[in-house]
């Protein structure tokens, strides 16, 4: 199954602002269940420094770092990701794991 993933982020400030480094994890992982097509990444303003990292989790997280103020920080992100499992169920949890928390009955 074909999946095409759009994320629009639009922060307004009421005064120019000073950004601070910002992790942006918009990327979907690839894993044996699904295969990555196509991503791109938007911001603006343009930052100075984008660069890819994997956090903790093994997940591509982007990391922008800013010059100078703005009052609009806008972030736009698409992706094709392209799952292989047919059936969404064919997994077996590990028995060794903790298990999930338990939601209101």
């Amino acid at each position: 199954m074909l999946f095409k993933v759009r994320h629009h982020l639009t922060f307004d400030y009421a005064s120019p602002a000073t950004l601070g480094p910002q992790s942006l994890r918009l990327r979907p992982r690839e894993d044996a269940a699904q295969r990555l097509l196509d991503f791109s990444l938007s911001v603006s303003p343009l930052p100075s420094l984008l660069s890819y990292n994997l956090d903790e989790n093994g997940g591509v997280t982007a990391r922008a770092f800013f010059l100078g103020q703005t009052s609009r920080l806008q972030v736009q992100a698409e992706s094709s990701v392209e799952t292989q499992r047919v059936n969404p169920f064919d997994f077996v949890l590990d028995p060794g794991l903790p298990p999930l928390p338990r939601g209101p009955l």
